[in-house]
């Protein structure tokens, strides 16, 4: 089972998908969607696994637990690494 597991003001949920084309938010939703069967398979990137969107310039950061896996970001890999860093780090539990 996938969790979506974002704060509610996280671009993904709020702004994002009013800026962006809606195919580009249902690609996202679709590549999360994925995860229930390919979750555990990506690299791990600053402590989380990363799927690369198949799509568009982003990577959706998440975890795996016992029954579940908990997405904590979708961020866009365009941004400075050491921002991306920074952000995972303080959705770390």
């Amino acid at each position: 089972m996938v969790f979506l597991s974002l704060p509610e003001n996280h671009p993904i949920l709020n702004g994002l998908v009013q800026r962006v084309p809606i195919n580009c938010a249902d690609s996202l939703v679709a590549d999360i969607e994925s995860l229930a069967r390919y979750h555990g398979i990506h690299s791990r990137h600053f402590g989380f696994y990363r799927m690369l969107a198949h799509r568009f310039p982003f990577g959706i950061y998440y975890r795996e637990a016992k029954t579940e896996t908990q997405v904590f970001a979708v961020l866009d890999l365009r941004r400075d690494p050491n921002w991306i860093r920074e952000e995972l780090t303080g959705r770390n539990p």
